[in-house]
């Protein structure tokens, strides 16, 4: 079992499910270790792509110009591609979230597709009653009317 968190587009309604949620699995991930930038690229995050491929760039250069040796120059790769997998998830939710999803709970499931159907099968979310204010009576003012208006002028 693995562990997903839900994202709703920040459009969908109070009390009412999301049919185009996304889910975004929690911990390490493989297919970001593999495919790096191509990772980044299939689930649409282009600034994190390009950003990945500039430091893979610089460091491929470093490593050539300064003729740091092989060894290094492999090390350095490994690390950056261990520091993308760790990360991949979290910086993918922060994505979301600067495109307009909000983070509205967890779900569990053997895949994404389970999560879905166990958040589709979930009862409905109740909608959030908004409270009424009591209103003290000493606080309500009546508005002026327009006799108020003649005693003051005759007064002066």
């Amino acid at each position: 079992m693995h562990i997903y968190t839900i994202h709703e587009h920040g459009d969908t309604p109070a009390g009412e499910r999301d049919p185009h949620a996304k889910f975004v699995r929690e911990g390490f991930s493989v297919p970001a270790l593999i495919f790096s930038v191509a990772w980044f690229l299939y689930h649409r995050m282009w600034r994190d792509a390009i950003l990945l491929a500039v430091a893979i760039f610089v460091v491929m250069v470093v490593v050539a110009g300064g003729d740091l040796g092989d060894i290094l120059g492999n090390a350095l790769r490994i690390v950056i591609s261990l520091a993308v997998a760790c990360f991949a998830q979290d910086l993918r939710r922060v994505d979301l979230a600067r495109r307009g999803y909000r983070e509205v709970g967890v779900a569990s499931g053997g895949n994404a597709e389970e999560a879905a159907l166990e958040y589709l099968l979930r009862p409905d979310p109740a909608v959030p009653a908004v409270p009424a204010v009591p209103v003290a009576e000493d606080s309500v003012t009546s508005a002026p009317s327009p006799d108020d208006d003649k005693d003051l002028i005759s007064e002066q």
